[in-house]
């Protein structure tokens, strides 16, 4: 287990899902918290109100990160085990079919189940997903949802960033079946 540090919470990887999305537990009570909420859903911090802050995540191709950050360091693909490490080789198949590996509650066909969506949360909205299809042909967007005004920038590399009267706010990427899953009030853009 590798432990994430959260404030005064230090989470690891339980091995659990909860709607097709990873639990975190915290080692002091060993409370269950589903990633795409950033809260404890069971265990003794369930309803205490504690919520993780959101933090702007960005995907992008390790040229583009080294480009950006030259001094990372990077753990090597030489790991001594035969085992294909390209992008996309451990769930290709997955990927290419249109069934799920665990079946989530509540589906919606507005977008193919694995299509990724940009997600975003602000506080008092609907949630909000754009189809990643849409960034990569309009690379820059801006968009009003429920009066507050986005400009989402994607790189070429397809890397999103997403800001609010010109500051970064949070977003992530996520495929649509887990995030309607569990936001399934999402206004959906695509």
């Amino acid at each position: 287990m590798i432990p994430y540090y959260a404030g005064a919470h230090v989470l690891g990887t339980s091995g659990l899902l909860y709607e097709s999305s990873k639990l975190m537990f915290d080692e002091a009570t060993k409370s269950l918290w589903p990633t795409l909420q950033g809260e404890p859903a069971v265990g003794k911090l369930a309803k205490s109100g504690i919520r993780l802050e959101i933090a702007p995540v960005v995907t992008a191709t390790w040229g583009e990160w080294r480009k950006e950050h030259p001094n990372t360091t990077v753990l090597t693909l030489e790991t001594g085990h035969q085992r294909d490490y390209s992008e996309g080789a451990a769930y290709r198949d997955y990927f290419n079919s249109p069934e799920l590996m665990f079946d989530v509650s509540r589906r919606d066909g507005r977008l193919p189940a694995k299509a990724e969506v940009l997600a975003i949360r602000l506080p008092g909205k609907k949630p909000l997903a754009i189809a990643a299809r849409l960034l990569e042909r309009k690379r820059r967007l801006d968009y009003v949802h429920d009066g507050v005004a986005l400009r989402i920038e994607t790189t070429e590399a397809g890397a999103n960033r997403v800001y609010r009267d010109g500051e970064r706010i949070a977003a992530h990427r996520a495929f649509w079946f887990g995030w309607y899953a569990q936001f399934p009030d999402t206004v959906l853009v695509k």
